[in-house]
């Protein structure tokens, strides 16, 4: 075993904490009260599930374990360089539910095309958008009707969105007006203290959900973001990171958790691709806490074995081409116990988004 290697300790968060969260939550006066109490009870729980294994490590010699991550939205405890002997004496404890290797999340794979300049300008380009120099409005975006809920008053003011993905430039043209630059950007693994976004994929999703000048669905909503993925692998440590700081958001440094911050809505490209139930206590957190996670269905055709996208308690979105048919890549159900997914299709063929590469550059991609 590498002296580097990280175990899982996974301990099912407690259902009675989270019912008492549902229960209790009409009997505070705001939203950050409540949410703080769940994470109040979470940490609670994961205190007194961990307590054993805490007083395990802290009496081995230093030189046996690096670093110890624990984490209370699901009671996960991530222990970097321990050795077999030990990973055997984590076994014993009573409340130990499970000690395994790490699995990194994936975002399914997206085709895109490198060069715009042969995209059809529409009729009415220059009349519409005489900044950005696009049309008014994407096709997905008119496809869904969009322009018509905008008209009745409902752009999105008041929401924030979460995208847990591959990061976001924040200084885009058709981002920058509308992301939350107070606790509104982590990176649970480096700290950057300002968004990044290596291969583009977080900044091009957070365009097509939050964008402005018609590339994006609510264009009137604030965005906040989580780097738990680059180059469309997402490390465990970095996932959980992320769905943790969504709960309760921190400052940079993962400190001053201000709960009233947190986002209304989070949206995934991320997915495990095997079926497990290893983070339905995270959804459940989040559901006790009034948040909506909405998961990309994923791009392996006709198969629905990806988690937590199988999930019941989660919004699945497939991906619709040109003709309003469902992808033939698109994933789809039923899931291992017959329920239909996804739960709702949207525009994902050829869609002109935010770009990574510049404050004024836009790619397109399928996915």
């Amino acid at each position: 075993m590498s002296p580097k290697q990280l175990w899982d300790r996974l301990v099912k968060v407690s259902d009675r904490a989270l019912e008492a969260a549902r229960r209790e939550r009409a009997s505070f006066k705001d939203r950050g009260s409540s949410i703080a109490h769940v994470r109040s009870l979470l940490e609670s729980n994961m205190e007194a599930s961990q307590r054993a294994a805490v007083e395990l490590l802290s009496s081995q010699p230093k030189a046996l374990t690096t670093r110890v991550e624990s984490y209370y939205i699901n009671g996960n405890m991530h222990v970097y360089g321990v050795t077999p002997d030990v990973v055997d004496e984590l076994a014993k404890l009573d409340n130990v539910a499970r000690i395994r290797r790490p699995v990194a999340a994936q975002v399914s794979s997206v085709t895109s095309e490198d060069d715009e300049s042969d995209v059809e300008i529409p009729q009415g380009w220059a009349d519409n958008n005489t900044t950005s120099g696009r049309a008014a409005n994407e096709w997905g975006i008119d496809l869904i009707g969009a322009p018509a809920v905008w008209a009745n008053g409902n752009r999105g003011d008041g929401i924030v969105v979460g995208i847990i993905d591959g990061g976001a430039i924040h200084t885009h043209h058709d981002l920058k007006g509308n992301w939350r630059s107070t606790y509104g950007w982590f990176d649970p693994t480096d700290k950057s203290p300002t968004p990044i976004d290596i291969d583009g994929h977080g900044t091009h999703v957070t365009g097509s959900a939050v964008g402005q000048n018609g590339i994006g669905v609510a264009p009137g909503a604030t965005w906040i973001a989580c780097l738990g993925c680059t180059n469309r692998i997402c490390p465990e440590a970095a996932i959980m990171g992320c769905v943790q700081w969504m709960l309760c958001p921190t400052d940079v440094t993962g400190k001053n958790p201000k709960c009233e911050l947190a986002p209304d809505v989070i949206n995934n490209s991320w997915g495990f691709n095997v079926s497990t139930t290893a983070y339905q206590s995270v959804i459940d957190a989040w559901r006790a806490a009034d948040i909506i996670p909405v998961f990309a269905n994923g791009n392996y055709g006709p198969k629905c074995s990806i988690t937590p996208t199988d999930f019941k308690n989660i919004i699945a979105v497939g991906e619709l081409g040109f003709d309003d048919k469902l992808s033939t890549k698109s994933s789809r159900g039923p899931t291992a116990d017959g329920r239909i997914k996804p739960d709702v299709s949207a525009p994902g063929t050829e869609i002109l988004s935010a770009s990574n590469t510049g404050n004024s550059e836009y790619k397109i991609k399928s996915g």
